[in-house]
């Protein structure tokens, strides 16, 4: 007597070999990523800004 057992699996939701597409760009930049780049290069233009306009007052 030869029994065929097979266990069966359900295909996993998030396959460990595929990560989502979380790029839409074809260039590699993602939206977020160019809107956080943009933000920090705004918030280090401000600090430059802070920290010059004092100097610059002194020295006239």
């Amino acid at each position: 007597m030869n029994s065929n057992n097979q266990v069966v699996t359900q295909p996993s939701a998030f396959p460990e070999n595929e990560t989502p597409n979380l790029d839409p760009l074809p260039n590699g930049s993602s939206p977020v990523g160019i809107i956080l780049a943009i933000s920090i290069l705004v918030g280090a233009i401000a600090k430059l800004i802070e920290v010059l306009v004092p100097v610059m007052k002194k020295t006239k």
